[in-house]
């Protein structure tokens, strides 16, 4: 709890991954990705109550044992890859309210395919938010190497043009020149009743809490996760 304010977070972690599977379990140093999550949310000083959504018995087993809240299964129907994020936080958020379990105040979005996240990283952004209390949300975010102006896209099935400009001259424009980007890198903190009367996490009033790129990895396939457990054999981040 921070200035009487109840903190939920929620760690999303589903099993049909299709990129690879179980790639929650993927394991760095010994433990695997869910277990890193939901140790760092243990150690945070601000969170109230740990909850993992999973469609799966064994994630639920596993989120048990290393600490999380996993009191239910989340359905099926909210589990395959078209489903939105957003309706696995309201299914949760739901239940605690039906269940007259916990109301928060905000909800922490967690993710296990973002190891490096530290238990500084949701501390430090759950008071962000708290003192600003024009904010509909924070992210935690890393700057782009380049920003989305860079990129390019294909017409005609073999020509390149930049995929955001109408100039017809496509002409190179200097990194230098254009504004900063960012990229998310996974943890999103929704104040609850913006969240709860807009079915929105985010909002147009959304913080910024920036990190490292070096922290800031999502891991989706089997090259992110060699690119982990280099970073990691590098860095110890994860210990």
């Amino acid at each position: 709890m921070y200035r009487n304010k109840k903190i939920l977070a929620i760690i999303g972690s589903r099993s049909g991954s299709k990129s690879v599977k179980d790639k929650n379990l993927i394991k760095i140093n010994g433990k695997p990705l869910l277990y890193w999550i939901i140790k760092k949310a243990l150690k945070s000083k601000y969170l109230d109550k740990i909850y993992v959504s999973t469609d799966s018995k064994k994630y639920q087993k596993l989120a048990i044992k290393f600490g999380a809240l996993c009191p239910e299964l989340r359905p099926k129907y909210l589990s395959k890859d078209q489903s939105k994020e957003i309706d696995y936080v309201l299914h949760t958020i739901q239940y605690l309210k039906k269940n007259k379990i916990f109301k928060p105040d905000y909800v922490v979005r967690l993710q296990p395919t973002s190891p490096f996240q530290s238990s500084s990283d949701i501390d430090q952004s759950i008071k962000k938010i708290v003192n600003d209390q024009k904010a509909t949300s924070l992210q935690v975010v890393s700057e782009s190497t380049q920003p989305p102006f860079k990129a390019l896209k294909l017409y005609n099935k073999k020509y390149l043009k930049p995929y955001y400009s109408s100039s017809k001259n496509n002409n190179v424009i200097n990194r230098q020149k254009l504004n900063k980007a960012y990229y998310r890198s996974n943890i999103i903190i929704s104040k609850i009743d913006f969240l709860l009367k807009k079915k929105c996490q985010i909002g147009h009033q959304s913080l910024i809490y920036e990190i490292p790129m070096i922290r800031s990895i999502d891991i989706n396939n089997l090259h992110d996760i060699e690119i982990a457990k280099a970073i990691n054999s590098l860095y110890k981040f994860l210990k």
